[in-house]
């Protein structure tokens, strides 16, 4: 018996297409974010329900962070779509960097759903305290 690869992207009666062209189609949607600076780094948190882990990527270049995630929808053996509200997607964010970010030394962690990522800041852009004379 030969596996079927189909899901149903509307509730439209016929309107059945191949699980691989939803894939390539899926909605893409920007997470929400909160930056906190400290004297030494911004932080920037991503809320990203439903990706795993082995779906993030985080890149830097060119002056840009950009932040990419997939949450595959859940389907089990032998079940057929008939409504699917809560399914694939993909998260999507980009971030201008300033030259006072340390690129070399971004750190990223991903744990139950957010992502913290660390932008440390160049000895430049720290803040120092003149002693006055």
């Amino acid at each position: 018996m030969s596996e079927r690869k189909f899901a149903l992207v509307r509730f439209t009666p016929g309107a059945l297409v191949k699980r691989e062209e939803v894939e390539e189609q899926l909605p893409e949607v920007m997470p929400l974010a909160d930056i906190f600076e400290t004297s030494d780094a911004f932080t920037v948190v991503l809320d990203l329900p439903g990706a795993a882990k082995e779906s993030v990527r985080v890149n830097v270049g060119s002056g840009e962070l950009s932040v990419h995630a997939i949450v595959r929808g859940h389907l089990p053996e032998q079940a057929t779509v008939v409504i699917r509200e809560i399914g694939a997607k993909q998260y999507r964010r980009y971030f201008r960097l300033g030259s006072g970010i340390d690129q070399e030394r971004i750190d990223a962690r991903y744990d139950n759903g957010m992502l913290t990522i660390t932008l440390p800041k160049t000895d430049a852009l720290k803040k120092r305290e003149i002693i006055i004379q």
